[in-house]
């Protein structure tokens, strides 16, 4: 496919002798008669596809630039891919989405479906090799504020948000070793699959904080979620943002 406002842009005219003659040829063109197109004069059997503007392109902004015949080969090359793609695939949508990222519209598109998707990962979280048990409570909240995610390593335990907003002023100059809720390790967590669905976690954290009786399966808002993944922490989320979630 040549595409080429004018019908006689001579890099374009220059190609044709290179190419096969058993070759197709279509030719995206302002010209809507062959007799007029320089192009089809060296190469008859072309296709023409017309894409005419009403009005010379200078007269629309002034200048002598290609922005209105670019615009309209634009919008007709679109019109043709799609229009080929329905010739070549019973499902374009189908061939679409797994062949193009999306965009924004795309994001937009792939609502979260499970745990995975809403996550924050566990290597995103980043580590205060500074902090231990001796550590004033300080000292995390302001390891907090300077995470992208909010989430703080401590060794082999970790502080969520929540927990590192919630520590009281009059905390602040405690120990992390007299602050025994500030970090949580991993097995205190409660596990999840990663393909557990977020409807799923919502009904199964619902139904362990309704289970008063059993205090292992009690968890409040700022409980860990701890997501599995072969065998792994993947990732971690609050149980309050599980269940917030809208679906």
């Amino acid at each position: 496919m040549f595409i080429t406002y004018s019908g006689k842009t001579q890099e374009l005219l220059i190609m044709l002798p290179h190419l096969d003659k058993s070759l197709p040829v279509i030719l995206l063109t302002s010209h809507t008669s062959y007799e007029t197109c320089e192009f089809i004069k060296h190469r008859p059997d072309t296709i023409l596809l017309p894409a005419p503007i009403p009005e010379p392109e200078k007269t629309s902004f002034g200048v002598s630039a290609p922005t209105t015949s670019t615009t309209v080969a634009l919008a007709l090359g679109d019109a043709l891919a799609v229009a080929a793609s329905k010739e070549m695939h019973t499902s374009v949508a189908s061939v679409f989405a797994r062949n193009h990222p999306g965009g924004a519209i795309g994001a937009a598109a792939r609502l979260p479906r499970t745990i995975k998707d809403i996550c924050i990962g566990w290597c995103d979280i980043p580590e205060a090799p500074e902090l231990g048990d001796e550590s004033p409570g300080v000292d995390l909240l302001r390891a907090g504020f300077d995470s992208p995610t909010g989430w703080v390593r401590v060794q082999d335990r970790i502080a969520s948000p929540s927990t590192i907003r919630g520590i009281d002023k009059h905390d602040l100059s405690k120990s992390l070793g007299e602050l025994p809720d500030a970090l949580v390790s991993k097995i205190s967590m409660l596990s999840l699959y990663s393909d557990t669905t977020i409807r799923q976690a919502q009904d199964i954290l619902n139904n362990m904080q309704s289970s008063p009786l059993d205090e292992d399966l009690a968890c409040g808002p700022e409980a860990i979620v701890a997501v599995m993944e072969n065998g792994e922490i993947s990732g971690v989320l609050e149980v309050g943002t599980v269940l917030d979630h809208k679906c």
